[in-house]
């Protein structure tokens, strides 16, 4: 594990891990980070603030101006992008179920001139979305493979809808496993469509590996919520879960020549914690979740300010509670940014061998895939695996001791 430090902002920059206690309306998120903060980062906390009340109100009427240029300058669904992205990379999202499912309609509809918000594109996002499931691809996500932003956009609708699934609310189950599944069938739709392509572009790489994650995050979402609400029993979970992950790892086999290492390593990530943490010691002791595009790419102004950041790639959860959220950022060059993260953020970069070439780490990575789904395989129907598990176990150890997990 690495530890990062930034000795000139210890006093201006709160720490990640107290950001998770933050309690109250999303839209109240960037006031109390500014108060958690020194000037430097509360000056910016407070121009997020700012920022996101402006687009909240384009968000809800397009034709409405304010008193901020930039954003008035943006179209509907760059209204909604760009709201969305500032929410905050750890604001829980508390009350703000209605507009993060305008804001994905928006981004689904893609609206290319000023007009007043339908009251009807929520009704029609989730009709059209649910088509995908009866493996009818709309025709907005097969004209997106020619357009990059619309494709983008469409990608950030899978994104907006896990984060509606993992708001803590517990009053509203049945709401949250209702966005959790349009998660999966927008995501779904858009791997299966990017699947089917002979070479990607790099925006189509993108999204396929944001899909492809998100995709099976929506899975696990859905059976963590039945867990809570008594629709599941542990042992029922317990074999549900190593099921979904199973299809996680042989998906991402199949889709590993399709990505970048960079991306390849965050899923080889979230496959080897799900298995090393709950899998391998049979138990369900921890959740792991991949950061979705709020978490991992924010809009909060802090790079541009040289202030340290709080991107994250994945978040692990003991859910006894009697350890601390576990806030990890992924690197695969064996180097910490110059930019470094805020206190509380694990860059974790020693799980693969260093000074390797780009072909031998993926090697390393799909061996790993491959040795790992011959040992859950071997969990689910009880056939012992006889091929080599020297890479795996290798990477097992190496990750339990970095996030210090014994």
């Amino acid at each position: 594990m690495t530890e990062v430090l930034l000795d000139r902002t210890t006093e201006t920059v709160p720490a990640a891990t107290d950001l998770l206690a933050i309690v109250g309306p999303y839209d109240d998120y960037w006031q109390q980070f500014a108060n958690l903060s020194g000037q430097e980062c509360r000056q910016e906390a407070w121009h997020n603030a700012v920022k996101e009340k402006d687009l909240a109100v384009r968000l809800y009427n397009p034709k409405a101006r304010t008193h901020n240029r930039y954003v008035d300058s943006l179209s509907e669904a760059d209204v909604a992008e760009e709201w969305y992205l500032g929410l905050g990379s750890f604001n829980k999202l508390n009350g703000a179920s209605p507009a993060l499912l305008l804001a994905a309609g928006i981004l689904w509809e893609n609206p290319t001139k000023t007009q007043a918000i339908d009251h009807d594109l929520v009704t029609r996002f989730i009709t059209e979305v649910g088509t995908i499931r009866h493996k009818q691809i709309p025709e907005r996500m097969q004209r997106a493979l020619q357009d990059d932003i619309k494709l983008a956009h469409l990608n950030l609708t899978g994104q907006v809808l896990l984060d509606i699934a993992r708001i803590p609310d517990t009053d509203h189950m049945s709401e949250r496993i209702f966005a959790a599944d349009l998660a999966y069938q927008v995501n779904h739709g858009l791997t299966d469509l990017l699947m089917e392509q002979q070479k990607l572009t790099p925006a189509q790489e993108r999204a396929l590996s944001d899909a492809l994650k998100a995709k099976f995050e929506a899975r696990f979402e859905i059976l963590s919520l039945k867990k809570a609400s008594g629709e599941l029993s542990n042992d029922d979970y317990q074999e549900l879960s190593t099921r979904v992950l199973a299809e996680q790892v042989s998906e991402t086999l199949r889709a590993a020549n399709k990505m970048t290492n960079g991306d390849l390593y965050e899923h080889y990530f979230l496959t080897l914690a799900r298995y090393a943490l709950n899998t391998w010691p049979g138990q369900n002791r921890y959740e792991v979740r991949a950061a979705t595009r709020r978490q991992d790419s924010p809009h909060d102004g802090f790079i541009s300010k040289r202030l340290p950041k709080f991107a994250i790639d994945a978040q692990i959860t003991d859910i006894t509670g009697e350890e601390v959220d576990r806030l990890i950022q992924l690197k695969t060059n064996h180097e910490i940014d110059m930019l470094l993260y805020a206190r509380g953020i694990i860059p974790l970069d020693d799980i693969l061998l260093q000074d390797t070439s780009n072909a031998e780490m993926h090697q390393e990575m799909t061996t790993g895939l491959g040795q790992m789904l011959g040992l859950i395989r071997e969990v689910l129907v009880g056939q012992m695996y006889t091929g080599n598990d020297d890479v795996i176990h290798r990477h097992i150890n190496t990750a339990r001791q970095s996030l210090g997990i014994n």
